[in-house]
């Protein structure tokens, strides 16, 4: 059964479910959608949220309603729904796995710091203005012109 703690996630996503971690046996809410997890209730409230990846790299379990009882999450199960073919374990310990070997293949990105937002790529792609790299909230400065082209037109009219 899968312990739904939210239908839709912080990132207006679909249901948030808990987790068990198999190596170390926590309890955690995990949103399918946007692949994030938050590690505790009040993570969950404050939308702090993780890697599910680095939290739970040797996979998940689905934790039985006694374990759920009696854990910190216990006061935010909304219900509890039949694993079904939508969402099961197996496929999401199927993705950590392919997960874990692409980021071996793959360098890590230089310097320290949470991990971007799963939708920001998306997000500077149609608004360029507000992200992206170089990307400014300056209203001069928009797609197709620079930082310098916005410096001259600003001095010209300034």
């Amino acid at each position: 059964m899968l312990a739904v703690v939210e239908e839709i996630c912080v990132h207006g996503c679909w249901l948030v479910v808990l987790v068990r971690c198999r190596a170390t046996g926590r309890l955690m809410a995990y949103c399918d959608g946007c692949l994030s997890c938050w590690t505790t209730p009040g993570d969950f409230r404050s939308a702090t949220w993780s890697d599910p990846v680095r939290e739970c790299p040797a996979g998940v379990e689905l934790p039985t309603a006694e374990e759920v009882a009696q854990s910190i999450w216990s006061d935010l199960v909304r219900e509890y729904m039949p694993e079904d073919e939508s969402w099961n374990a197996d496929a999401f310990n199927d993705w950590l796995a392919r997960e874990r070997e692409r980021r071996t293949r793959e360098p890590l990105r230089a310097g320290p710091g949470p991990r971007p937002h799963p939708f920001r790529r998306l997000a500077a792609r149609f608004f360029p203005r507000f992200g992206g790299e170089g990307a400014s909230m300056r209203k001069d400065v928009g797609p197709g012109r620079s930082r310098e082209e916005a410096g001259e037109d600003a001095e010209k009219h300034g």
